[in-house]
């Protein structure tokens, strides 16, 4: 008895530390497997949100040039909704530009049938109005050419600072969501843009999560509580990422863009 005691003893002081040391390490694995995806997702997001800011900055630029167009700035409506029908033909990326008075009626619109229509109503119209600075809106679905857009509005002002109207270029998020994808992002990563409804504005590859649709509730506490920092959880299709989420520009644009990476992809 006294014997069997002992050798039981002797194994369990050889055993004990040798799991001890293979949970030691199993645990710095762990650790630097969390770092080296921590790092990873952070860069990645930063190249997404920095690939985004300029598409917008680019658009800023874009609104500037097309309302200094002589048949633009000069309110001819014929004139103008022909260049800006021509302009949205040579530009995919845009899926429509229009031009509003001070009331917020289209008076010209590279799509024909949207001149008259009233747009004081639409976000990006009323926060225009209300700064000098360029306006972001919110998710919309056109219904004159099907495409989901992104409205981006810049307000137009004489030289004495009276305002005039708007310009608005609709970005096609058909376009930004094929820009996005071309990026050198890990096998397996996952990119989701949202506006400041929640509303998810490109979302690829596609899964439960839909363009136009809702952002998942994590996501949306993380951005409440402006918790961007590394959260490991189970997406909408069932697979294990680690996620890092940013605001892409100022806080004036809303928008936020969250890239997921799988765990074994880094």
């Amino acid at each position: 008895m006294r014997l069997r005691t002992y050798i039981l003893t002797m194994m369990a002081a050889v055993l004990i530390p040798t799991v001890s040391v293979q949970v030691y390490f199993a645990r710095q694995a762990q650790l630097a497997l969390y770092d080296r995806v921590k790092v990873e997702s952070v860069r990645l997001t930063v190249l997404v949100a920095a690939d985004l800011r300029s598409a917008i900055e680019g658009a800023r630029q874009f609104l500037s040039a097309v309302a200094s167009i002589d048949a633009v700035a000069d309110g001819d409506a014929e004139a103008c909704t022909a260049v800006l029908g021509r302009i949205v033909r040579e530009n995919p990326r845009y899926a429509t530009i229009g031009m509003s008075n001070e009331s917020g009626v289209t008076v010209c619109s590279s799509r024909p049938a949207a001149v008259g229509h009233d747009v004081s109503y639409h976000a990006h119209f009323q926060r225009a109005v209300g700064g000098d600075a360029l306006a972001i809106g919110s998710y919309v679905l056109s219904r004159g050419t099907g495409l989901p857009i992104l409205h981006v509005s810049m307000p137009l002002r004489d030289e004495h600072g009276r305002f005039l109207g708007v310009v608005t270029a609709g970005l096609n998020l058909r376009w930004v969501g094929e820009r996005l994808s071309l990026l050198p992002l890990p096998l397996g990563s996952s990119v989701l843009l949202n506006d400041r409804d929640g509303t998810v504005l490109v979302r690829f590859p596609a899964g439960a999560v839909v363009e136009g649709g809702p952002i998942p509730v994590t996501l949306r506490r993380a951005i409440e509580s402006r918790n961007y920092g590394l959260r490991d959880q189970v997406d909408p299709a069932g697979v294990r990422r680690f996620f890092v989420t940013q605001p892409v520009g100022g806080p004036e644009y809303g928008l936020h863009v969250s890239v997921g990476v799988e765990a074994g992809a880094v």
